[in-house]
């Protein structure tokens, strides 16, 4: 876990959500993130499905972006 910790604190594109801070405690360690707006696909994907409505690949696409 420590290792992907590192890994993440070094990585800064503007594609993958940013790395802010870890705090540790003795049985738990919290990863604070940057934080991503529009919800998440699976519920997009879910609400336009239920109303009948066609859900591609291009829209994920623009949620993603």
């Amino acid at each position: 876990m420590r290792f992907e910790v590192g890994v993440m604190a070094t990585i800064d594109h503007p594609n993958i959500v940013k790395f802010i801070e870890t705090y540790e405690d003795t049985r738990y360690l919290f990863i604070v993130m940057q934080k991503c707006e529009g919800g998440n696909i699976f519920d997009n994907r879910f609400n336009a499905t239920k109303h009948g409505l066609a859900y591609n690949e291009k829209q994920s696409a623009n949620i993603i972006k």
